[in-house]
């Protein structure tokens, strides 16, 4: 059963949580707010008051991961995508703090993501930190 406070289901255990996330290193979901209450608020507080990036996971914050190798091989990654789009014009290439919002309760982080105009009427980005954008292209560097 899940409750309404809850997006996880009552009876599950921390490592229920864990199995449901993919075995992702421990430190990287946060137990503030409590998993399965986060919310897209929690996600822009802890960004602005901690300069953290999370991802929003069923109502769980998860720390997004920062390393230089992964780093390095999202920015070439979309450095060819970005010198494809200049022959190409379809569309934008975000990087590694372009956070999406999926559904009500998923916002992602990916390394480097591709939207295709299709998404933007007029060409016209949107305003918002996280707009609701599913990408034609997530990559996520391991």
């Amino acid at each position: 059963m899940v409750t309404a406070a809850s997006m996880l289901p009552l009876h599950w255990t921390a490592a229920d949580l864990h199995d449901h996330l993919g075995h992702i290193p421990l430190q990287r979901i946060r137990l503030y707010p409590p998993p399965g209450t986060a919310s897209l608020a929690d996600v822009l507080t802890v960004q602005a008051q901690e300069d953290r990036l999370c991802e929003l996971v069923d109502g769980v914050l998860v720390q997004k991961t920062v390393g230089y190798y992964a780093s390095h091989v999202a920015l070439l990654i979309g450095h060819f995508l970005e010198d494809y789009l200049e022959q190409h014009d379809l569309g934008i290439v975000l990087g590694a703090d372009g956070m999406l919002q999926l559904l009500r309760e998923q916002v992602r982080i990916p390394d480097v993501s591709f939207l295709s105009w299709a998404h933007f009427p007029d060409r016209e980005l949107p305003s918002e930190p996280i707009p609701k954008l599913v990408p034609d292209l997530a990559v996520e560097v391991l």
